[in-house]
């Protein structure tokens, strides 16, 4: 970590919300899901926990993948240290990005194409920074910039997320 991008460390303390696909139900922290398939901040092969800080969000999520809303939804405590806070554009420039680029709503496409996703690249390059999570704006289409995501990448199975409660609903 850089003093430059020091500037950006955050921690995190409060409620988080994870939307399980129910084939993923037994290992809602397992990240199997965005290993094998890749998402907008991760590349294929990288495990990553994608968490909401806020129901709203999560609906924004569904939303954008015309998902059915009766998915179950984990709603769990945490508290986090070294999160790379992506929320500013400061932040965001700090790697050489912006936000209408990590927002691009083609990146699954580009994705598909064998092609360069800047919100993968971002991404990558803020791990390489020496950080195991990163808080985004949701950048579900339609979304209001209020809402944020963490993202996680170094977690074991929930326990490095220091869960206070776990439930479904």
């Amino acid at each position: 970590m850089t003093s430059s991008t020091k500037a950006f460390s955050a921690s995190y303390s409060g409620p988080l919300f994870r939307s399980i696909n129910s084939r993923y139900l037994s290992t809602p922290f397992s990240g199997e899901g965005a290993r094998r398939y890749g998402g907008r901040f991760n590349l294929v092969g990288r495990a990553a926990l994608y968490t909401c800080t806020t129901r709203e969000a999560i609906y924004a999520e569904w939303a954008q993948w015309n998902l059915p809303t009766r998915n179950p939804v984990v709603e769990f405590h945490c508290d986090y240290e070294s999160i790379y806070d992506a929320t500013s554009d400061d932040a965001v420039g700090q790697f050489g990005f912006s936000h209408a680029e990590l927002g691009r709503d083609d990146w699954r496409w580009l994705m598909d194409e064998g092609r360069d996703v800047p919100s993968q690249l971002f991404a990558e390059r803020v791990i390489a920074a020496g950080f195991t999570a990163i808080l985004v704006r949701c950048y579900a289409a339609g979304r209001e910039t209020h809402l944020r995501n963490v993202v996680f990448y170094d977690w074991e199975d929930g326990a490095d997320l220091n869960l206070t409660h776990v439930h479904y609903n």
